[in-house]
């Protein structure tokens, strides 16, 4: 599972579900940005923040994959094929969700 459903339906519980509708929409849309900086930054502390912030924002909503695949990057192991692989995975999960 990409997106962790007991962590969504804890977020929904708390927030309500037209906030988190809200939330993963602005996140889907953030992941996009996000990866975009990734693929293009070549200094190692710009490949660091941009795979922090992939990291972060999976955390958040239980894309556990993807959180470990950018924290491979940010710790300079990894590859951007792992978390490009991982990305899509969520952004579709994403997709079926907000369907």
């Amino acid at each position: 599972m990409t997106l962790d459903p007991a962590q969504l339906a804890e977020l929904e519980t708390t927030l309500g579900a037209d906030t988190l509708h809200e939330l993963l929409v602005a996140y889907r849309e953030d992941l996009a940005t996000r990866l975009a900086q990734l693929r293009t930054a070549t200094d190692p502390e710009a490949i660091r923040h941009h795979a922090h912030g992939l990291r972060s924002g999976a955390a958040s909503f239980g894309a556990a994959a993807l959180a470990a695949a950018a924290r491979d990057v940010e710790l300079g192991g990894g590859s951007l094929a792992a978390v490009e692989h991982a990305a899509s995975a969520v952004d579709a999960a994403l997709g079926a969700r907000l369907a």
